[in-house]
């Protein structure tokens, strides 16, 4: 019980270190609009539409990235109850991204691609570590 919690908090805590890597990459290649405060809800929702496409591909490739690296982390840590906890990585992980999606207005693009791509990235990383995805 206690590697499957770790796990879990491991998995977590790479997934979101490996959005705040690519996050930061982000900033430095498609800095924010002029004003747009990012420690401010308010601010980011009003200048949501001066946002690069680029720095919102990036943010995809963020989204991407973490839902397979935090997945295949905690099905290494926790080894026995590798599937249950990549899972709920995962099943955690996506609800972030909808919560992100609800409480800022994003392309559709960005919200379709990342509907496909974050489930679709977190099963192939349970599949690439000898589980199955059920």
């Amino acid at each position: 019980m206690g590697r499957s919690i770790g796990a879990v908090l491991a998995g977590l805590l790479v997934a979101f270190a490996v959005v705040f890597v690519v996050e930061l990459g982000s900033a430095l290649a498609f800095p924010a609009p002029q004003g747009m405060d990012p420690m401010d809800l308010e601010s980011v929702r009003q200048h949501m539409s001066e946002v690069s496409t680029g720095a919102f591909a990036l943010l995809l490739v963020a989204y991407v990235s973490a839902a397979f690296c935090g997945p295949l982390v905690a099905r290494r840590v926790s080894r026995s109850a590798g599937r249950g906890t990549a899972l709920v990585v995962a099943i955690l992980f996506a609800a972030v991204c909808v919560l992100n999606f609800v409480r800022v207005p994003n392309p559709l693009w960005l919200v379709v691609a990342t509907a496909v791509f974050v489930p679709l990235s977190s099963w192939i990383a349970m599949r690439g570590t000898g589980g199955t995805a059920r």
